[in-house]
């Protein structure tokens, strides 16, 4: 066993001791959804039978206060016009596009008159493409699970993939996806390649360079704001202890007792999907602590050696010896420093859980963390 192997694995059993002493999660609050079609009228169904007879179906998540209705309006009609011909692409005219809105308790009527004037900006020669569920409670992942569901007690047998509100879509991207997955049957999960845009600020185009310098394996996993899985490895949902989605089904379609342990998941080169990274330091700090708190619970909940290779190959690739898995290749001495300072962030990360656990105060939720300023399909 390598060294770096052996670090991991104790790192992981430090992190199972902590999360069960220092992270409690708050039992999820009951929430229900709403079906709308592309015309804006209510559908007195669980699941409407068009989605249920789709080939694709792509959720959008978004939110009330996300943005204006004419800019959801515009996220929302980037995606549904990938499912038409567009150059040498054919579409994907059996699919479909949920765009899952979420709303507080109190906020039904504003919510309804918003999903109103997102539905008026749409062409008509778009709607029919269209469905939307509108969820009293906010949560990408419980608004992924809402629809998961609905499609679970269906025939549904497509796959289902979802984009996030804050990207935009190459030509033909989901299709590429698409076709990508048909073609290898061996995958499960496939994901668009990512074409970042740093925001302004200074630390936002450090972030970027900091990331870019990191080392190859995460590059080959696909990512939540363009993805694409076969629904029977995904129809349970996910685990609403999680605030993300990605980092779980990186880890749980991970195979390490296979030689190419990623050899489910593909990122394909072809799909193309812009985004915006970063922004000023005082934003960029709490989503690094965010994103290390949900992997470290989400290391502690696989078994010892899944999530000790995981580690090892994805988190802190390189960390103490040069690797000889295919299409790795050498670690420069940045990326040894990185994965590093990464391993200490986690340490310092479990050793809070402890704290948290002697004083009797457990973390109950993962905090969110995004960026006030984001990207839109129309630039805004």
């Amino acid at each position: 066993m390598t060294r770096s192997r052996t670090a991991c694995r104790a790192l992981v059993n430090f992190l199972s001791f902590a999360t069960r002493r220092g992270f409690e999660p708050m039992p999820v609050p009951h929430s229900t959804i709403r079906w709308v079609d592309g015309n804006g009228q209510t559908i007195p169904k669980n699941c409407p039978d068009s989605l249920a007879a789709a080939s694709q179906v792509f959720i959008l998540t978004s939110y009330l206060e996300r943005c204006p209705a004419k800019q959801h309006g515009q996220a929302t009609a980037q995606v549904l016009e990938q499912l038409l011909p567009a150059g040498e692409g054919q579409g994907l005219p059996d699919g479909k596009v949920v765009l899952a809105f979420q709303h507080g308790a109190h906020d039904a009527d504003a919510a309804s008159r918003h999903v109103a004037a997102i539905v008026e900006g749409i062409p008509k020669a778009l709607r029919p493409y269209l469905l939307i569920a509108v969820i009293d409670l906010h949560g990408k992942v419980n608004a992924l699970n809402q629809v998961t569901r609905s499609l679970a007690h269906t025939a549904f047998n497509g796959d289902l993939g979802w984009v996030d509100d804050d990207v935009s879509l190459g030509p033909s991207c989901l299709e590429n996806l698409v076709r990508h997955l048909d073609a290898n049957p061996e995958l499960i999960t496939v994901g668009a390649y990512k074409v970042p845009r740093p925001n302004t600020q200074w630390a936002a185009k450090f972030f970027l360079k900091t990331k870019r310098q990191s080392h190859k394996t995460g590059r080959r996993l696909p990512h939540g704001c363009a993805i694409l899985c076969r629904f029977d490895a995904i129809r349970e949902g996910i685990p609403e202890r999680y605030i993300g989605e990605d980092g779980y089904l990186s880890l749980k379609f991970f195979e390490p007792d296979m030689p190419d342990a990623l050899m489910r998941q593909a990122v394909v080169e072809t799909a193309l999907c812009e985004h915006t990274v970063g922004g000023p330091v005082w934003e960029i700090i709490p989503r690094i602590r965010r994103t290390i708190h949900e992997n470290a619970i989400l290391l502690s909940d696989f078994n010892q050696e899944h999530s000790a290779r995981f580690a090892e190959e994805v988190l802190f690739h390189g960390l103490m010896k040069t690797p000889q898995q295919p299409g790795l290749g050498s670690v420069p001495i940045a990326n040894r420093f990185l994965s590093g300072l990464v391993f200490s962030f986690y340490i310092a990360a479990g050793t809070g859980f402890v704290i948290r656990g002697l004083l009797r105060r457990p973390m109950r939720r993962v905090s969110w963390s995004g960026y006030s300023r984001y990207g839109h399909p129309d630039g805004g």
